[in-house]
């Protein structure tokens, strides 16, 4: 089984700032998700772990490394999408002072390339050859019991997820990835078959989240 799972909340999270490369760290309630998150897959049999190196995945990933007693491997691949200019910048404030690019982005993903950053297409690609290379490694020798889990961002997580049902980046909006929401992919005989999609039920004290960003 493959786990993606997104990394725990950041404040830039809640106050809905655009993070890409930014290296931002857990907040506290996202220590929480992370410490949850690997309380909820200590019996899943994850053997081992791939993070993002940004600060935010990397700590969630030793969150749940410490409960699966499995290592945490860096895979720069991994990484955000690069955001550009947006980085840093609130949600409202790309609203009222890019309009242009934030129409392309919220109804022609597939067309938008950020202000001195990366596009959405490029992301995808990028994704899709890191997640793919990275099973591929494994599937010579893929046992039964080994369970993989990845650590990464609401961006990739939606691109990979995308990829392996066949759909482009224009279907990205189709998808949602809340904080510490855990997707399953299983690798079979006939290729790639998605069990779970963004699930929270590890947080059902909290209700829900809604931090799809």
């Amino acid at each position: 089984m493959i786990y993606l799972i997104r990394h725990g909340q950041t404040e830039w999270n809640e106050k809905k700032i655009f993070r890409g490369h930014k290296d931002i760290p857990l907040s506290k309630e996202g220590k929480e998700q992370a410490y949850k998150t690997g309380k909820y897959l200590a019996r899943s049999g994850i053997n081992i772990i791939y993070s993002s190196p940004l600060k935010r995945a990397h700590e969630t990933s030793l969150s749940i490394s410490e409960e699966c007693g499995c290592d945490v491997n860096i895979l720069n691949d991994l990484t955000d999408i690069h955001f550009g200019d947006w980085e840093g910048k609130s949600l409202r404030w790309v609203k009222e002072n890019d309009s242009y690019n934030y129409n392309l982005y919220r109804f022609h993903p597939e067309k938008i390339t950020f202000p001195n950053g990366e596009s959405l297409n490029h992301r995808y690609e990028r994704a899709l050859d890191g997640f793919y290379s990275l099973v591929e490694q494994k599937t010579g020798t893929w046992a039964a019991s080994l369970n993989l889990a990845i650590v990464t961002h609401r961006v990739t997580l939606k691109l990979i997820l995308l990829g392996v049902l066949e759909l482009s980046p224009s279907s990205f909006w189709k998808i949602q990835i809340d904080t510490c929401s855990i997707s399953e992919v299983e690798f079979t005989d006939n290729g790639y078959l998605v069990r779970r999609l963004n699930s929270t039920c590890h947080f059902e004290d909290q209700g829900s989240l809604n931090y799809d960003f």
